[in-house]
C-alpha cells in the first residue's frame, strides 16, 4: 500500500488543505496518475513500471511540489510487482554485420556509398535494436567520411525525421472563461524507430504519446497564445509551432460558440471494459500487466501496411544525394507504416473549430489598419501631391511604386482578416510589405525636406499617413508576436541548393544597393544614399530570414519583400530615364530584385529537401 502522508502529517493540495478547498486532484493522485500515464514512473526503463519503481517516483514528485507530505508505502511481498506498462523501453542498437563494416573500411567510396544504402534499408528495419544500430552508423559516416558519402549519410538521416501531420496545431478560438481543455491529435509518420517520439510540451499544453498518435491538450487561459512543442525521437526532433485565440465575452451581436465537451479523464477508460478489475485505470498510453489477452513482455513495434494512397510511392530521396551514386541509391524505400486509426473519432474542438468564421480579434485590428493604410496610399494617386500636381502631372515614375504598395498593402490586410490563413502566413506576409512602406516614405520625407512644406499637397500628406500606418501596424503585430513566442527559425541547410541560391542572390543585391547607395553621396546626396541603404540592408535582412524560417513563410516573406523593392527600383529607374540621367547600377539592381523574387518562389516545398547540385 502507497499512502499520500504519513500517519502525523496531511495531505495537501499546493499550500491548501483538501478539506477546506473545492476538490481537485491533490498532489499525491496527480503524481500516480501522470507517472503511469506517462511512463515516466519506469526508472530503469525496462518497459515495465514496478510498484517500487512507482513509489520512488511519487515521493520525488509530492516532495519536490510540497516538502511537508512525505509519502509512505507498506509493503509486505518479496519480489517486484508490475503495474503498467511503459513505451520508455530503453532501446539497445545491434550491431550492424560485418559484410556492412567491411565494405565501410573500405578505400573506394562506391563501396562505401553502397554500405550507405545497405543501412538505409536497415534504419527502416521494424526491429528498433537493428535501426537504433544502422542510425548510430550512419552518424558516424556522417561526421568523419568523405564529403560524397557522408552527404550520403546525412540525407538518409534527415529523411527518416518524424513526419508530423498536421505541421502546424491550431485550437483556432477558445470561447472566453471556457474551462474545458480541448484536445487535438497530431499523426507522426516514418520509419518505425522515428514513430518513437516523446513530447516536450509547457503549460498551457500538455501532450501524451500513443505509439504514432499524440494527443495534445490545451488548458484554455485567458490571453492568446503562441507556442510550439517538440517532437524528439533517436532520429532527430521536429518543432510544432501552436497558436490559441481567445474569443470576446457573449453579448454585444456576437453569439457565442458551442461549448466543447470535456475530453475523458486521464484516469478513466471510455470503452466497456473499463468497468471490470480496473483495466481502463491508466488510460489509453499503458496497460496493465496480465490483462486477457496480452503478455507480460513489452511488444516490438509491428510492421503495418503503408500509409499511402493507393499507387502512391514514396521515393527515397536522401539516396541521390551526391554524385557518382551507386545503381542501388535510387531504390525506394519501403517504410512500415503506423497503424491506421478509426476515422470517426470524437474530437471536441473540431465542433468549435468548424464554427469559427473570423479571424482572432487582432488579427482583425491588425487586418483593418492595413486596408486603411493601403487605401490611403491608392487614393493618393488621384490626390495633388506636389505643386498643385498628382503624380501622373509631374512624377509619373513614382505610380508603379504607390501602386504597388498600396496593393501589397490591400493583399496583406485581407490575408490577416482569413482565419483559414496560417498567423504565421499572414504576419510574415504584413511584415514584407511594412517594410516596403516603411522604405518607401522614406522617399515622401525625403521630397518634404528638398522642397519645404510650401510645394507639397494633400496628396503627400494621405501617401505618407497610409505607408506609416501599414509600417507601424507590421512593425506592432510582430514585436506583439514575438514577445509571446519566438520565431521559428531552423539551421540552415547547405544542401537545398534553392536556399543556397536565395541567400547569394540576396547577398548580391544588398552589395549593389550599397554599390548604389555609394554612388548617391557623389552624386545627389547623403539622404538619398542612405535611403538606397536602408533597402540593401532590408533586403539582406528578410533574405537571410527567409531561408531559415520554414519554406511556406520563407517563401511569403521573401516574395513581398521583393515585389517591394522591385516597385522602388522601377520608380528610380523610370526617374532616370525622364530625366536623362545616367541610371548607374538601377537597371542592375532591378535585374537582380527580379531574381531574388524568383529565388523566393523557388524556396524548398519541405524543409530538409537537397538535391544532387554537386553532381
Amino acid at each position: 500500500m502507497i499512502g499520500a502522508s504519513s500517519a502525523m502529517e496531511y495531505a495537501f493540495e499546493g499550500t491548501t488543505l483538501t478539506s477546506d478547498h473545492e476538490v481537485q486532484p491533490s498532489v499525491f493522485t496527480s503524481a500516480v496518475v501522470h507517472g503511469l500515464l506517462t511512463g515516466e514512473a519506469d526508472r530503469d526503463e525496462d518497459g515495465l513500471v514496478s510498484l517500487g519503481e512507482l513509489y520512488d517516483y511519487v515521493f520525488d514528485r509530492v516532495r519536490e511540489q510540497n516538502p511537508r507530505q512525505t509519502p509512505g508505502r507498506d509493503v509486505e511481498m518479496s519480489g517486484d510487482v508490475y503495474l503498467a506498462k511503459s513505451r520508455h523501453k530503453k532501446v539497445r542498437p545491434v550491431p550492424i554485420p560485418e559484410a556492412i563494416v567491411a565494405a565501410l573500411r573500405e578505400p573506394d567510396p562506391t563501396y562505401r556509398r553502397g554500405a550507405v544504402v545497405e543501412l538505409r534499408d536497415r534504419l527502416g528495419h521494424p526491429d528498433l535494436g537493428v535501426a537504433l544500430g544502422a542510425l548510430e552508423a550512419l552518424q558516424a559516416v556522417a561526421r568523419s567520411d568523405t564529403k560524397s558519402v557522408a552527404d550520403d549519410a546525412a540525407a538518409v538521416i534527415e529523411g527518416a525525421l518524424p513526419r508530423v501531420t498536421p505541421p502546424t496545431l491550431d485550437f483556432g478560438e477558445i470561447p472566453s472563461g471556457a474551462v474545458a481543455a480541448v484536445e487535438r491529435e497530431l499523426n507522426v509518420s516514418g520509419v518505425p524507430l522515428a514513430r518513437e517520439v516523446r513530447v516536450d510540451a509547457d503549460p498551457p499544453l500538455s501532450a501524451v504519446a500513443d505509439r504514432s498518435v499524440v494527443t495534445v491538450t490545451f488548458s484554455p487561459i485567458d490571453r492568446p497564445y503562441a507556442g510550439s512543442l517538440t517532437l524528439t525521437s533517436p532520429t532527430g526532433s521536429v518543432v510544432v509551432p501552436v497558436t490559441a485565440s481567445v474569443g470576446r465575452r457573449t453579448g454585444f451581436l456576437e453569439s457565442p460558440l458551442p461549448a466543447p465537451e470535456p475530453a475523458p479523464t486521464a484516469g478513466t477508460d471510455p470503452s466497456p471494459e473499463s468497468g471490470s478489475g480496473g483495466v481502463g485505470l491508466v488510460g489509453r498510453r499503458l496497460q496493465p500487466v496480465g490483462t486477457p489477452g496480452d503478455e507480460a513482455t513489452v511488444p516490438d513495434v509491428q510492421p503495418a501496411s503503408s500509409d499511402s494512397a493507393p499507387g502512391q510511392t514514396d521515393t527515397a530521396d536522401p539516396a541521390t544525394v551526391g554524385p557518382n551514386k551507386p545503381p542501388s541509391a535510387g531504390a525506394t524505400v519501403d517504410q512500415p507504416a503506423e497503424p491506421t486509426r478509426p476515422a470517426a473519432q470524437h474530437k471536441p474542438v473540431e465542433a468549435a473549430a468548424a464554427h469559427r468564421t473570423t479571424a482572432p480579434v487582432w488579427r482583425r485590428v491588425a487586418g483593418g489598419a492595413t486596408l486603411l493604410g493601403g487605401l490611403l496610399v491608392l487614393v493618393s494617386i488621384f490626390l495633388p501631391w506636389f505643386d498643385g500636381g498628382t503624380y501622373a502631372d509631374n512624377a509619373p515614375e513614382q505610380l508603379p511604386a504607390m501602386g504597388t504598395r498600396g496593393l501589397l498593402a490591400l493583399t496583406a490586410g485581407v490575408t490577416m482578416l482569413l482565419p483559414r490563413v496560417r498567423t504565421l502566413v499572414a504576419v510574415a506576409l504584413l511584415t514584407s510589405t511594412a517594410a516596403a512602406c516603411g522604405a518607401g516614405a522614406l522617399t515622401l520625407i525625403g521630397v518634404f525636406n528638398v522642397y519645404g512644406a510650401t510645394r507639397v499637397d494633400i496628396g503627400w500628406s494621405v501617401a505618407l499617413v497610409g505607408e506609416l500606418l501599414v509600417g507601424a501596424t507590421g512593425l506592432g503585430t510582430l514585436l506583439a508576436m514575438t514577445s509571446r513566442t519566438s520565431l521559428p527559425f531552423r539551421r540552415f541547410d547547405q544542401r537545398t541548393w534553392t536556399a543556397v541560391v536565395a541567400l547569394c542572390v540576396g547577398f548580391a543585391t544588398t552589395a549593389i544597393f550599397i554599390a548604389y547607395a555609394i554612388h548617391l553621396v557623389e552624386q545627389a546626396s547623403p539622404y538619398w544614399a542612405a535611403v538606397a541603404l536602408v533597402w540593401g540592408l532590408l533586403t539582406l535582412g528578410f533574405t537571410v530570414s527567409a531561408v531559415l524560417l520554414e519554406p511556406a513563410v520563407g517563401r511569403v516573406l521573401l516574395g513581398g519583400w521583393a515585389v517591394g523593392a522591385l516597385s522602388f527600383v522601377v520608380s528610380e529607374w523610370l526617374y532616370y530615364n525622364r530625366m536623362y540621367i545616367d541610371p548607374h547600377a538601377v537597371p542592375v539592381l532591378t535585374l537582380m530584385c527580379v531574381l531574388l523574387l524568383l529565388s523566393a518562389a523557388v524556396l524548398p516545398a519541405k524543409s530538409g529537401e537537397a538535391t544532387s547540385a554537386a553532381g
